[in-house]
């Protein structure tokens, strides 16, 4: 009883919340995400006490043939396939629910890239060795593909964050205190 006072204060809360920042928040359809995240708790919680129920009522038990099993264990492997069926549901639509394209200020990054693309994007280690090529000789002047031309103007350079690198490779005792 407590805890169903507590969940239902919390959503209320929620709602309020809502309510308050409804227009701020308009850009990230915050509704579609709530809805989402708590029908997955929601149906959750109401289906394990609905199977409960079911062992409970005698619809679910033991049976004669089973040897290693009875009727709690086949509840709980029922709750888990049951979960399992959900949370692939609940993943393709969190692919449109929390979509990444509302973060993405680089056009080019919009258009979908076919599964081949996504693959190469995954397995390409090109940004790691340029990483390290720059970790090794401090040098943050080379191509972003691993080039040796001079980086563009897409190449963010930090100043406070080559101060910090320099800094580091002083001996401890000639860091400035706030790099220490």
């Amino acid at each position: 009883l407590i805890n169903s006072i507590s969940q239902g204060w919390a959503i209320y809360c929620l709602v309020l919340f809502y309510l308050a920042f409804k227009n701020d928040l308009a850009a990230t359809k915050p509704l579609y995400k709530f809805l989402t995240i708590k029908a997955i708790v929601f149906l959750s919680f109401w289906q394990a006490v609905f199977i409960a129920f079911l062992v409970y009522i005698g619809v679910i038990q033991d049976d004669p043939r089973w040897q290693q099993y009875n009727k709690e264990n086949v509840a709980l492997g029922l709750q888990d396939f049951l979960v399992c069926v959900e949370m692939f549901i609940a993943s393709l639509v969190h692919h449109y629910v929390f979509n990444f394209e509302m973060y993405v200020r680089d056009k080019r990054y919009k258009e979908r890239l076919t599964y081949g693309q996504q693959f190469h994007h995954i397995f390409d280690v090109s940004d790691l060795r340029q990483q390290v090529v720059e970790m090794v000789t401090g040098d943050r002047t080379t191509s972003p593909k691993g080039g040796d031309k001079p980086a563009g103007p897409d190449v963010r350079r930090d100043s406070k964050l080559d101060d910090v690198d320099n800094a580091m490779m002083l001996p401890p005792s000639s860091r400035p205190a706030a790099v220490v």
